[in-house]
């Protein structure tokens, strides 16, 4: 039964994650709006790491933006995570998020998968911490790894890992992903009857958790083994209740459901009910994987043009994996026309492919190796650090003089940083505050209870956009490049975005200042980068002489 590119089976976020305390915006917000708090923390933390303690890595934030977002954009939070240099991630929770997050990302994205020592040390880390939920997801993934790879009897062991950490568990999303697997893992085997259970207990968290895509997705499965056994009108009407909530499902989950239901009946022989649902799917958003399919439905029905034209769409996709299958499926046509020269290119291609896969499998293999050496590096490194601790003690405690006496100096001339973020923060709050009491003392309020749900979430994604849209102007401004719009919110994103990504540099630049305007803000940053006034005037779309009038506006 395949899953979705994003994979909406296998998930890390509680259902209760809108308000969980490791929340990303919330936490660098507050960093922010305490400026001088987190230069004393800051200060405590470095002292700590002279005497040989362990330290907040400054890949904190980054780790917490790739949680935030692995849910539904797994693709983003992979850039985020390939950008943190395994060997600098701090041992313990941190490494152990850091790891359960880059196996997610590997699973969703159909990654090449190595070996499972990154999972392995989260499952040890969060067995050792007592923390269940974390525990139960890290089996989930681990067995999700070795179904891909077809090892049925792992994938199953590490599914009912997960199911017996969280049978007591409240997140009911998390039971979600957890029984949806095994009733999958069920359905492949032929065990019927398991699956069935299963599908029954996906529905009734569905039905708590109230997703319209989980709860089509249960009605899918259960529509799927009452058709196996012979119930043909339960069937029937377990799928009309699938596509009802189907219908409320964004695109992506609506491609999801339907791909699914196609890739099952194609793999029990129902070639004319699969083909038009593959075809709807690909309407609203085109897959790689849809393309082969299609095409392997069409060369069933003997059109062989189409199966051709849909095979090589799927070459086009630049999918590695489905590459090499359309590769393939190209050549088998090739060879019943007997044109075996189309079949030794077609052939020479997959291989092409599968080299570049299996050299990308290779790199992260040796990555894991250079982790090790480092780790084991960095843990002599601390070994000899411990011995000097008497010694840096003393200076320590001088420097610790020092640093509070210019703590003190500074927090009379640091300013708090009013971005548009912080406002979303003070939002947030304010509604999780309200919902806190609602909650605790008025049951009859589930409407509004849920509307500040929805409203919670709806500015955590506009928070999560404007820091997107930001990181992208970022990133052609460093290039040089000029984007095809720089208004005054973009100006406001770009702001923003370097102001909690490169926290440091930014309060270093306005701590002189008072009042800074979003122009002179911008103007000082993109000094910072290196610009020009010929530049910045070139970007701001304004005369150089105004330019240079903004140094004597900064005075």
């Amino acid at each position: 039964m395949g899953h979705k590119e994003s994979s909406c089976f296998l998930k890390n976020d509680k259902n209760e994650d809108i308000i969980c305390s490791n929340n990303l915006f919330v936490v660098i917000l507050q960093k922010t709006n305490k400026t001088m708090r987190s230069r004393s923390y800051a200060f405590f933390v470095s002292v700590m790491i002279l005497l040989g303690c362990s330290q907040l890595s400054s890949y904190q934030h980054q780790l917490e933006l790739a949680e935030a977002v692995i849910e539904d954009n797994p693709d983003s939070a992979w850039v985020l995570l390939s950008d943190i240099p395994a060997s600098l991630v701090s041992d313990g929770e941190e490494r152990a998020l850091y790891n359960l997050l880059m196996t997610e990302a590997t699973y969703k994205l159909y990654k090449p998968f190595g070996n499972d020592s990154l999972i392995n040390y989260s499952i040890d880390y969060y067995s050792k911490s007592n923390n269940v939920n974390r525990l139960a997801t890290a089996n989930l993934y681990k067995g999700g790894l070795y179904y891909h790879l077809k090892n049925i009897d792992k994938a199953t062991f590490y599914a009912k890992q997960a199911e017996e950490l969280a049978k007591n568990s409240d997140d009911e999303l998390l039971k979600c992903k957890i029984y949806e697997m095994l009733a999958i893992i069920n359905f492949n085997t032929k065990n019927h009857q398991l699956c069935q259970h299963y599908a029954n207990l996906l529905l009734e968290s569905s039905i708590k958790l109230n997703r319209p895509m989980w709860l089509a997705l249960a009605y899918e499965i259960n529509a799927l083994v009452s058709r196996n056994l012979g119930d043909s009108k339960q069937a029937l009407d377990d799928m009309q209740l699938c596509m009802n909530h189907a219908e409320q499902c964004n695109d992506s989950d609506k491609v999801y459901i339907y791909t699914n239901y196609a890739n099952t009946l194609y793999s029990e022989g129902k070639y004319s009910e699969a083909r038009p649902w593959i075809e709807k799917a690909i309407q609203i958003k085109p897959l790689a994987t849809q393309y082969v399919t299609l095409g392997k439905l069409f060369h069933l029905e003997g059109d062989t043009l189409q199966a051709r034209l849909n095979w090589e769409k799927a070459v086009t996709m630049g999918e590695p994996q489905y590459t090499i299958n359309a590769y393939k499926y190209l050549a088998r046509l090739y060879n019943e026309r007997r044109n075996y020269f189309k079949v030794a290119q077609m052939l020479a291609k997959a291989d092409s492919v599968q080299t570049i896969f299996h050299e990308e499998l290779r790199t992260t293999q040796l990555a894991e190796i250079q982790h090790r050496y480092d780790r084991a590096i960095t843990e002599k490194a601390l070994a000899e650090q411990k011995n000097k601790n008497m010694v840096i003690i003393g200076v320590a405690l001088m420097a610790l003089i020092v640093a509070l006496l210019a703590i003190i100096y500074y927090q009379r001339r640091a300013r708090r940083f009013e971005g548009v973020i912080s406002d979303f923060v003070e939002n947030i709050k304010a509604k999780e505050q309200r919902l806190a009491q609602l909650e605790n003392s008025c049951k009859d309020r589930d409407n509004e209870i849920a509307l500040l749900k929805a409203n919670i979430e709806n500015i955590k994604q506009a928070s999560a956009d404007r820091i997107g849209r930001g990181k992208e102007l970022y990133e052609l401004i460093a290039k040089k490049e000029k984007p095809m719009a720089f208004n005054k919110e973009n100006e406001q994103d770009f702001v923003d975005y370097y102001a909690y990504t490169y926290h440091e540099q930014y309060v270093r630049l306005v701590m002189p200042y008072h009042h800074l305007s979003l122009r002179l803000t911008c103007f000082l940053i993109l000094q910072e980068m290196g610009y020009t006034y010929n530049d910045i005037a070139d970007l701001l779309c304004v005369s150089v002489s105004a330019v240079r009038n903004y140094p004597q506006r900064l005075e």
